[in-house]
């Protein structure tokens, strides 16, 4: 649901982007394609891709070999792993590979070797609690799920590899610049390379490969593997966290009126210790060892000034660096991947006909019924220092999790969502909706019999575990508006233009007009809105997309 709007919604300075979701679309090459081209299309950068997984590797080749994309896939750190056999035997393991490794007939006693540890709440020096009753472990426990020792040899095969690829990086700028600086400039511009990369990916025939295929999957415009997308999203984790959000781009209602988030923080400062970081006494500690590099390094950092004054503006330069360190390692890390063997030297609305298509002439005004659901409280940008989920309601206020399906929530009564949209070009315009909410998860519009009416808020607040679309009054009309033109659409005819690509993404596009602007970028407004359903009719928006 990020992956069309990549370029603003996952960062648009992405040096490495990873596929890794095999657990749950491992089975959807396509889309396993399209997050791959839109991250090669979006952003200022050419991003390095890697992916894991059979579906994944032929869509690497293809890439590599028919676009010159730099690709990868990291392995799973096993092959060097001991078995754990029995209790005993275990005691002469290192701590971090406890469990992680058993013979078959050994199943049943390596699960009960500890397999996670996240606790929820830990009780505070300073007396403060949460206002609710915290679940007795964090979730992500099924049997499915990978243990912390998996995560951890998972998160440490990836780092290994990125750090031996800056140490080629540095080698390659110590080698460029012995004779003086600046290294040269070979190394410095990547424009064409980034250029080359991105002008055969979008000739790129349709039948090679899998992307294309989401025209018939996902009933999506095929336009989307071959252009790069904006994006906006109330849905966490998100980079850029306040200008990426769908909030930052609503248009005030008259009294000034914009959904926001009102979750304030439970406490300020770091958590409470967790018991379970630490490493037994006589384990080797990894962090340990780092921490006492660092004090070593700070006691040398006077002798690298000049270095480091040489290193200032000099980015690009080691980002392609780092490319070449990345290529150049793959054999000794005996990992998949491809070396790439070029030289890089540098870097009119359209509306959908509906059974009801009538000329709505009215006034499009902001309303004041929309309001957010499902955000956490804090930033939650991915970030590991960033704070996320510490509100008082929150059952587990130390899982520390940043992934929550936050969006904007309206039913009849809410009025007007307007949105604008800047710099639209391709004339492409998708909506990623909910349509399975229900009247008491949206409590701003309850009492209300007219739209706009205003009420006492009332915070019982309940979700629902389905995700399919509810069922919808037979007067029931959605309209969307471009640049003021209205389109509505009866019951079936929203029923139809809602595509479910993949399980709880439902995605409407509303604009696939290439000729829309003349090639010329224009800010668009975008509104939404429903009719005839009152309170039986509550639909989200989580993402907008364009180009």
């Amino acid at each position: 649901q990020h992956t069309l709007g990549s370029s603003s919604i996952l960062g648009d300075s992405i040096d490495l982007l990873l596929w890794d979701s095999g657990m749950t679309e491992g089975g959807n090459a396509d889309y396993i394609d399209l997050f791959l081209r839109q991250g090669l299309l979006s952003g200022d950068r050419v991003p390095v891709i890697w992916a894991s997984g059979y579906q994944a590797f032929p869509l690497l080749k293809l890439l590599h070999e028919e676009v010159d994309a730099d690709v990868g896939e990291w392995g799973t750190g096993m092959s060097g792993i001991n078995e754990t056999l029995s209790a005993e035997q275990m005691k002469t393991l290192p701590y971090a590979i406890h469990g992680l490794k058993c013979p078959e007939e050994e199943f049943e006693f390596c699960k009960s070797v500890e397999q996670w540890y996240c606790e929820c709440w830990f009780d505070r020096p300073d007396g403060i609690k949460p206002d609710v009753k915290q679940r007795a472990f964090c979730k992500g426990r099924a049997g499915w799920h990978p243990t912390w020792r998996h995560h951890q040899l998972t998160g440490r095969v990836i780092a290994f590899r990125v750090l031996e690829s800056l140490q080629a990086a540095i080698n390659q700028w110590s080698s460029g610049t012995m004779s003086g600086q600046p290294l040269d400039d070979s190394y410095w511009h990547v424009g064409e390379y980034y250029d080359n990369i991105r002008t055969k990916l979008k000739a790129l025939d349709e039948s090679k490969g899998e992307c294309y295929k989401i025209k018939e999957t996902g009933n999506l415009p095929g336009r989307l593997c071959k252009t790069s997308m904006k994006g906006r999203t109330q849905a966490t984790p998100r980079a850029n966290f306040e200008e990426t959000s769908l909030t930052s781009i609503i248009k005030p209602a008259s009294n000034g009126y914009v959904p926001k988030n009102e979750l304030k923080a439970l406490y300020e400062g770091p958590d409470v210790h967790n018991p379970g970081f630490d490493i037994p006494k006589g384990e080797v500690d990894v962090l340990a060892i780092i921490q006492n590099r660092r004090r070593r390094l700070e006691i040398t950092a006077n002798r690298q000034q000049t270095i480091s004054k040489t290193m200032d503006g000099a980015y690009n330069a080691i980002t392609r660096a780092l490319r070449v360190g990345l290529v150049d390692i793959e054999r000794k890390l005996d990992l998949i991947s491809f070396k790439n063997n070029k030289t890089t030297k540098s870097l009119r609305v359209a509306t959908t006909t509906t059974t009801n298509n009538r000329r709505l002439d009215e006034e499009i005004v902001p309303g004041i019924g929309w309001e957010l659901l499902g955000e956490k409280q804090g930033k939650c940008d991915g970030e590991y220092m960033s704070v996320c989920g510490r509100s008082a309601d929150n059952v587990c206020v130390l899982d520390g999790h940043h992934d929550a399906r936050g969006c904007i929530l309206g039913d009849e009564y809410s009025g007007w969502l307007v949105m604008n949209l800047q710099a639209l070009k391709e004339g492409l315009i998708l909506m990623k909706l909910e349509t399975w909410h229900v009247a008491t998860e949206h409590p701003l519009t309850k009492g209300w019999n007219t739209v706009n009416n205003e009420a006492a808020k009332d915070d019982n607040r309940s979700l629902r575990v389905d995700y399919d679309m509810v069922e919808l009054p037979e007067t029931f009309f959605f309209d969307f508006a471009i640049n003021g033109k209205i389109t509505s659409l009866d019951k079936k005819s929203f029923a139809e233009k809602v595509s479910k690509p993949q399980r709880v993404v439902e995605v409407m596009t509303i604009l696939d007009d290439e000729n829309f602007t003349g090639g010329k970028e224009q800010d668009v407004e975008v509104a939404i809105r429903m009719r005839g359903c009152g309170h039986d009719c509550n639909i989200a928006i989580s993402h907008i997309y364009w180009a």
